[in-house]
Formats: C-alpha cells, structure tokens, sequence
C-alpha cells in the first residue's frame, strides 16, 4: 500500500516534471520575441529620429526661401534650349555586325568552316581574314634621297 503510493506520487511528480520543462521553454521562447520586438522598435525609433531631423533641416531651409527666392527652382533656364547631340552618319550599304539570336549556332558554323566541311553556304557566310596584297619585287631606287646611301652614309 505505501509502495503504490509511493509509485504514483513519483509517476505525478515526472509528470509535473514535463510540463515544467515544456512551460520553461515556452518562456524562453516568448522572451526572445520580446527581445526581437524590442529590438525592432528601438530600431524604427531611431530612423524615426532621424528623419524628422532632416525634415527638420528641409523646413528650415525652405522657411529662409520665399517666393522670389525659390523662383529659380522650378523655373526653366531662359533662352532655347540646345538640340541633342547628332551621332556620325553611317553609311546605308553597311549592315552591323550582331550577334546571333543562339550563339551556340554561330559557333557551330565557325567550327564547321574551319574544318572545311559543311554546306557551301555556311562557308560564305564568314568572309576569309584580311591579309595585305605581296608587295612588288622591284629593287629601290638608288639616288640622293635612297636609304644607305649620301655622305651621311
């Protein structure tokens, strides 16, 4: 008999036990939003602060101009105005280059027509690389304004 009451008086005390440490947490949890809302309180206060001093500065400075003063702030500069800038003219036969629309596609051509195979028309779709004309084989004249020869030598 007294170990049966025993038994239920340490089950009830576990029990009480658990919802202590649960209602713990929850504290805990709770203080922490409450530390959170501070902070973010403290927060808007202070750029609250902050604003109604610039606003404060604005006032001032916007009590000193009267309606001559401030005239000038919204007005136009007097006079025409200057047109916009004109680009160079390009010429109208030229077309600019661009890129196309899926690079991967140009790529594939440049690739293609590197190792020569492909459709003809894919290959003309590249220009060749510029290369300068061969110069004349002809020797340089020899006379008084020729390199290498004069009294200066």
């Amino acid at each position: 008999m007294e170990g049966d009451r025993r038994e239920a008086a340490l089950q009830e005390y576990r029990r009480s036990l658990g919802q202590h440490k649960e209602l713990e947490a929850q504290v805990k949890a709770l203080r922490e939003q409450v530390r959170e809302a501070k902070r973010g309180f403290d927060k808007s206060e202070d750029d609250l602060k902050a604003l109604q001093s610039v606003g404060q500065v604005i006032g001032e400075v916007l009590r000193q101009l009267d309606k001559e003063r401030c005239a000038w702030l919204a007005a136009p500069p007097p006079g025409p105005r200057p047109p916009p800038p004109r680009r160079a003219p390009r010429a109208r036969g030229r077309r600019l280059q661009t890129r196309s629309s899926d690079p991967s596609n140009s790529l594939r051509r440049r690739r293609r027509d590197r190792r020569g195979g492909g459709p003809s028309e894919a290959s003309s779709f590249f220009p060749p690389p510029f290369s300068y004309p061969p110069r004349p084989s002809t020797p340089a004249p020899a006379g008084p304004g020729a390199r290498g020869g004069g009294p200066r030598g």
